[in-house]
């Protein structure tokens, strides 16, 4: 039945992209050649007919294109919790790849008197994706809504009703709009045979798991046994492998402290990956172009005041104006991060490599101004510029510091699988500062790099230019 529910779905799914793409055709004739505003933007010798863009070979063209693009970019494969996020940026790739290939067609069997509008091609191209987007969005949030209600639900057994299985239970029971009802457990302990578990009937052993198929009829069954059951697992697969159900496995990781857990494969061997940076790929390559963009206009909306404070750190107090220190980064890597001198000249010179305290002795007067409000650390707009350091990400430690955290701090270095940043997840949340918990900062950090996305990291740069006197108060 869901099979045939899915078909329905990819269909509605495919009719809307087409729909907004055709409309994008009109919409963009209409804006270039009919509205007066964008039409004087552009030089204009002639209207020409809309007969010119909407041939059939052209159209029927366009929608083949969509189609073929978007199913290789799996624009149509039911993703139950995709990000929307992760879904926008498919959108926008598959409409570059698709408009290239279109452009291709046309100017290869164009005829010679015949041009193309390209002012025409870029709005058609910027309607596109917000016209898609906008009914993806739309269709995605009513599915979602309609499963709340308890419309559109799978049918899912759980095998295994220890952590693992309770755990996953309670994922899904959070999680309403994914559209998934769980009819029932199965586990070996036979103490908790008939019994419910979060509400769910515990219906057999996991030797009756087939026949209890035979029975429900379940759309999904998530086989959650612990690592030491690799062979009933197995046994299991070989009984069910003939039923018409789809099975999943979910790996036996709560031992561990995941970033983000992926499958690779190694000549058909399926390798799990249980600390991949959330930055690899696409998502590093945003995360740099926002990174290049927002510290290069920093750095010169700031230069001015930066050099301002230059000045005066060179006036009030014997030294360099800046400070330079080694840090460790992304992957355990050195990186020498920029300060303006906040301190007296070698201050570390008797004491050694030290935290700062507040009413710290060596801070000069200047400098503990620009401590309290962090403006020593604008120079670290240039390490980010450089691809050292990062806006928004854990702040970094000097080596010597983090061989001691490391020990003593359960999973500290997972906070070096991503950038260091200028500012945090921790930061905002009030923990800066030698006054707070380093374990209490890295529960922050790695909740952070594994709850990543782009939305986050500007409601981070948000949260801390908006209530940055707050963030500062217990600052020195």
């Amino acid at each position: 039945m869901f099979k045939r529910y899915n078909q329905v779905m990819i269909a509605i799914f495919i009719l809307c992209d087409l729909l907004a793409t055709y409309g994008s055709v009109f919409l963009a004739y209409y804006l270039r050649f009919h509205v007066e505003a964008v039409s004087n933007l552009f030089k204009i010798q002639h209207i020409p007919p809309l007969t010119d863009f909407v041939k059939w070979g052209y159209m029927l063209s366009l929608g083949f294109i969509w189609i073929v693009v978007f199913r290789f970019n799996g624009l149509y494969q039911t993703k139950r919790g995709q990000s929307l996020i992760d879904e926008l940026f498919s959108i926008i790739s598959s409409v570059i790849l698709s408009t290239i290939i279109l452009l291709g067609i046309v100017f290869f069997y164009r005829k010679p008197s015949y041009d193309i509008s390209r002012s025409m091609i870029i709005i058609f191209f910027i309607l596109d994706i917000i016209s898609v987007s906008i009914v993806r969005m739309s269709l995605r949030s009513s599915l979602r809504y309609l499963r709340r209600r308890g419309f559109n639900l799978k049918r899912v057994f759980i095998v295994g009703a220890g952590e693992l299985g309770v755990t996953f239970l309670k994922t899904l029971s959070r999680h309403t709009d994914l559209g998934f009802r769980v009819v029932g457990f199965f586990d070996d302990d036979q103490t908790k045979i008939g019994k419910e578990i979060e509400g769910v009937k515990v219906l057999g052993t996991l030797d009756q798991v087939s026949e209890v198929i035979e029975e429900y009829l379940p759309d999904q069954v998530f086989i959650a046994l612990p690592h030491w059951a690799h062979k009933r697992t197995v046994q299991i697969l070989s009984r069910i492998r003939n039923q018409c159900v789809a099975v999943k496995i979910i790996p036996d990781l709560l031992g561990y402290m995941t970033l983000k857990a992926s499958v690779e494969d190694l000549d058909g061997l399926p390798i799990i990956n249980i600390s991949e940076s959330p930055f690899d790929g696409w998502n590093g390559m945003l995360k740099r172009m926002m990174d290049i963009i927002l510290s290069s206009i920093g750095i010169i909306i700031t230069l001015p005041f930066s050099l301002t404070i230059a000045l005066i750190i060179k006036l009030t107090s014997k030294g360099p104006v800046f400070y330079i220190q080694e840090r460790m980064g992304m992957d355990g890597k050195s990186f020498m991060i920029l300060k303006f001198r906040s301190m007296v000249a070698n201050a570390e010179a008797v004491t050694g490599p030290t935290f700062a305290e507040k009413d710290d002795p060596r801070t000069t007067r200047f400098g503990t101004f620009i401590r309290k409000y962090s403006i020593d650390e604008l120079p670290q707009l240039l390490n980010v510029l450089k691809g050292d350091m990062s806006l928004v990400g854990p702040r970094p430690e000097r080596p010597l510091f983090v061989e001691q955290f490391r020990n003593q701090i359960p999973q500290y270095m997972l906070r070096h699988k991503v950038k260091s940043g200028m500012t945090g997840w921790a930061q905002i949340h009030g923990l800066r500062g030698s006054g707070t918990s380093m374990k209490k900062r890295v529960e922050y950090d790695i909740y952070y790099i594994k709850n990543w996305s782009l939305k986050l990291d500007i409601i981070i740069l948000l949260w801390t230019l908006i209530n940055f006197k707050r963030i500062h108060e217990n600052a020195f």
